[in-house]
């Protein structure tokens, strides 16, 4: 195996021996002679492993280790592992090292068996974890892509292709697993997994959603006829494969529900891609189960509940006589209610219907009111935006005071007085409706602004890459990238909405340069790449104008510059070039390599890839290299490149 590991000592003699001993055993070895020379050598790479000496002058190994931690907390990076080298038997700086978190300790004069093994080890150790986080991206249960994976793959997948997204559940699962038990629940499981896996073509994405639900993105199926086709075979099969795993005379009518979205690759994104193929679902299974429903927009989606302009309650109560006086009095007013006798009967309901309010009992068996509003503020926004009030017979202000600390809205006291009921149920859901109002017109002017420049945006990006015959849609796919990477690495919705921005009027100052120099085939005469390098200020100029975007001109003047120096038009060195560049620096050059170019063809991933690595510290940010890399890793097909 070939891992490079960093050696740190500041004696020349041991440098030399550990190096020789090391090396012949098929692991490079840089070495350095000071912490300080370790902390500026990873800011342009990252060793697999460091050694280092306990005793050195300036920085001794425990200096450089705090150091080292706090930079890599700074920069985002993941912690190397560290082994101690010393020559002392000090049980008390042993301690501190290992709680400090060191890897291991070395003694010197080293033993050459001891030395490999131990560096071995600790290499083996970090492969291990790094296959563990790969295994927390499956599901162990299926084999298939788990949420996170999912989702993270979907979510750019659903902007560059197009295909149908379609939600998938297993009917009458929970019965299934109360009958049968939880072994054979999982069985029906595998059994729809694999099902789905051998009928669905092999650039199709399949994920697992959790519990019985799960996820397909596919190219494969073009149109309703064979969605439809592919619906009734998949329930054929897993018929017949449950019944080989529970025997043919249940009485369960074992299948699925299926709701699809089509989605265009262009103006879908993947959470409204989602949130249709879920109506879509919803939609399927309140109107008999087993088949598929493709998502219409006319569609109301309310369970039991016609959209009829009344106020619609879900009411939670354990106590069936506190459920029957409440929906009573509230049905009298005109007010819609639905009842459930436990938090868990509500969240599976808000899975697929999204009530005005909800009532919520604080004391219930099983999960109590307090653990029913946790659950339901770790779905998607849409749940954990409905309103909740809680009931409760008790007067205790901690209690009271923890339920609005958590969220809710109100308290009602039981026993109920119907007048006080319908009042703070009423004034409730006015004072939401004129809240949601008036965010609703906020939202709608400030999205048809948003969308104006977004459309002004894109035209003139399009002019951009129409002056490249070899540049089809390089800006667009350029702002992809920069998002996706900043949604990685922490970016706010806004700050990925301004980036990307950025990334499609990166090359705006191309504008400037003459199309006979972007468009010539051969090499360019020194004259020519000059006007090309102008193209950055150009753009920064450009750009500078629209005073309502300070940051616009970011990404157009500094994106030619060079993590490790050299870049132009500034000359601009590490942490000097703004964050969003040395994003979207990445980006462009991850796009130019994996599009078509008038002296070569799309470059293999795995040179794109081999490439964007050997430039982390030099030309890019190791940060951003680290995100893009991952990227490439989960784009298994190639995807990310010009269609």
């Amino acid at each position: 195996m070939a891992n490079g590991i960093v050696l740190v000592d500041d004696d020349a003699f041991i440098q030399k021996l550990a190096k020789n001993i090391l090396e012949k055993n098929n692991i490079d070895v840089v070495t350095l002679d000071s912490g300080k020379e370790l902390l500026e050598y990873l800011k342009i790479g990252t060793p697999e492993l460091v050694l280092l000496d306990i005793k050195m002058p300036e920085l001794d190994g425990f200096q450089t280790l705090e150091k080292l931690r706090e930079w890599e907390k700074s920069v985002g990076r993941e912690e190397v592992p560290v082994v101690f080298l010393t020559s002392e038997d000090d049980i008390e700086s042993e301690t501190r090292g290992f709680e400090m978190g060191i890897a291991d300790y070395i003694r010197k004069p080293f033993d050459p068996y001891v030395l490999v093994r131990r560096v071995d080890n600790v290499l083996r150790r970090k492969d291990k974890l790094q296959r563990f986080y790969a295994d927390t991206m499956t599901d162990r249960l299926t084999g298939l892509m788990n949420s996170s994976a999912v989702n993270n793959k979907l979510h750019m997948l659903c902007q560059r292709r197009t295909g149908y997204l379609m939600m998938i559940d297993l009917d009458y699962f929970k019965l299934l697993d109360d009958i049968y038990g939880l072994e054979t629940g999982d069985s029906i499981l595998v059994s729809l997994a694999e099902i789905l896996k051998r009928s669905l073509g092999e650039s199709d994405v399949i994920g697992r959603m959790g519990g019985d639900e799960f996820i397909v993105f596919t190219t494969a199926l073009k149109d309703e006829k064979e969605l439809l086709d592919f619906s009734e075979k998949l329930n054929e099969e897993l018929k017949k494969e449950a019944a080989e795993i529970i025997g043919k005379n249940t009485d369960i009518p074992i299948g699925v529900s299926i709701g699809v979205a089509y989605v265009n690759g262009g103006s879908n994104d993947y959470a409204n891609a989602l949130s249709k193929a879920t109506k879509a679902l919803k939609n399927k299974k309140n109107n008999g189960k087993q088949g598929l429903y493709l998502y219409e927009e006319h569609l109301t989606f309310d369970d039991n509940h016609t959209d009829n302009g009344k106020l619609w309650v879900a009411l939670v109560d354990d106590d069936m006589m506190n459920l029957k006086v409440a929906k009573r009095i509230l049905n009298n007013s005109d007010i819609d209610v639905t009842t459930f006798s436990s938090g868990e009967e509500l969240m599976a309901f808000v899975r697929y219907s999204r009530p005005d309010l909800i009532l919520l009992d604080l004391n219930m068996p099983g999960m109590d009111g307090f653990d029913t509003l946790k659950a339901l503020q770790r779905q998607s926004a849409e749940v954990a935006e409905i309103p909740v009030v809680f009931l409760t017979s008790e007067d205790d202000t901690d209690t009271e005071k923890k339920a609005l600390g958590l969220g809710a809205l109100d308290f009602i006291r039981k026993p109920f007085i119907p007048e006080i009921l319908t009042i703070r149920v009423k004034q409730t859901a006015e004072l939401l409706k004129l809240q949601k109002r008036l965010s609703d017109e906020v939202d709608k002017k400030t999205k048809e602004n948003e969308q104006l420049f977004l459309n002004v945006v894109s035209s003139l990006a399009g002019a951009i890459d129409a002056k490249d015959v070899y540049t089809n849609g390089h800006s667009s796919r350029v702002a992809e990238y920069s998002r996706e990477i900043a949604r990685r690495y922490g970016y706010s919705p806004k700050e990925q909405s301004d980036i990307y921005i950025m990334g499609l009027l990166h090359d705006v100052g191309k504008i400037g340069v003459p199309d006979s120099v972007i468009n010539k085939p051969g090499r360019l005469t020194d004259e020519e790449f000059e006007q090309i390098k102008r193209h950055p200020v150009i753009g920064s100029q450009i750009l500078n104008n629209i005073k309502e975007m300070p940051k616009l001109s970011v990404g157009a003047r500094w994106h030619h510059e060079r993590y490790g120096g050299g870049g132009y038009p500034d000359g601009l060195i590490g942490e000097e070039i703004p964050e969003e560049a040395r994003i979207i620096a990445v980006a462009d050059a991850y796009d130019a390599m994996s599009s078509q170019r008038s002296y070569r063809s799309i470059m293999p991933q795995d040179k794109v890839r081999s490439e964007i690595a050997n430039g982390s510290g030099t030309q890019f940010d190791p940060r951003f290299v680290e995100i893009m890399l991952k990227m490439i890793d989960e784009d298994t097909e190639y995807s990310m490149r010009e269609l």
